[in-house]
C-alpha cells in the first residue's frame, strides 16, 4: 500500500517554482550545448566566473548569459546568442 508523506513534507500545489540561479557545470555545458571540459577550460582561464560552495563549483545564470553574448560578438566557439530561462534551458533569442 502507497503511504503519503505526512502533510507537512508534502509539496505545496500552490508554490511558485524556484528560480535556478546558480547552475553545476553539467547544466551550464547543457545551456551552451558545449562539453563539460570546455566549461572548465572557460573558468581555467578566467572566462567563466565561478562560486564555490563547500567543494561544489557553481556558475551564475548571469554569468553565462553574458558569456553568452560577448562570445557572440567574439564569435567564440560558435556560440550564438541566447538566453536562458530560469531553469536553465537555452532559448534562442
Amino acid at each position: 500500500m502507497l503511504e503519503l508523506a505526512p502533510k507537512h513534507m508534502q509539496p505545496d500545489s500552490t508554490a511558485k517554482p524556484v528560480e535556478v540561479i546558480l547552475l553545476t557545470v553539467i547544466q551550464a555545458a547543457a545551456a551552451l550545448q558545449v562539453s563539460q571540459r570546455t566549461i572548465f577550460n572557460l573558468i581555467d582561464r578566467g572566462e567563466l566566473d565561478t562560486v564555490r560552495i563547500g567543494k561544489s563549483l557553481r556558475i551564475h545564470s548571469d554569468t553565462l548569459q553574458a558569456f553568452a553574448r560577448r562570445g557572440t560578438r567574439k564569435n567564440y566557439a560558435g556560440v550564438e546568442v541566447e538566453t536562458l530561462s530560469p531553469s536553465g534551458i537555452v532559448q534562442p533569442g
